[in-house]
């Protein structure tokens, strides 16, 4: 690299801007996996997080829910901030395509949008129990 006059530039790491843990704000649900993730058959256990990206062009946050039979993404959202409605609009359009028997465990991390009361309400009118 001397003999080249080749240089290496070190890029610095953008400061993180965001973050969606803020502590504990509601009783954690039981944890019913037991680490178990394994579903034998369809819509028994969802997987759900917020995943964030960025390009040259634009940032966004992505929401999606994922079915742990067979990896299928049962629902997502797409948007530029990580509001509580990218989650529950998520939630509510995996719901609307459930079957009226079918009622699958959600697993999540402590992400604030996940413990939101509103996405609590929603998980209890057609889900078991949420783990996060």
């Amino acid at each position: 690299m001397k003999e080249d006059n080749l240089k290496v530039i070190y890029f610095k790491k953008p400061k993180r801007t965001y973050s969606s843990y803020r502590g504990e704000i509601s009783k954690a649900p039981e944890n019913l996996l037991q680490r178990n993730f394994h579903a034998p058959k369809p819509h028994m256990v969802w997987l759900t997080d917020i995943i964030y990206f960025r390009t040259h062009k634009f940032s966004a946050y992505l929401s999606a829910l994922i079915d742990y039979f067979n990896g299928e993404v049962v629902s997502y959202t797409l948007s530029q901030n990580p509001t509580q409605k990218l989650v529950n609009t998520m939630l509510k359009k995996a719901i609307d395509a459930l079957k009226p028997d079918e009622y699958p465990i959600l697993n999540s991390d402590k992400l604030a949008h996940h413990k939101n009361e509103s996405h609590l309400n929603l998980c209890g009118c057609r889900y078991s129990e949420i783990y996060i």
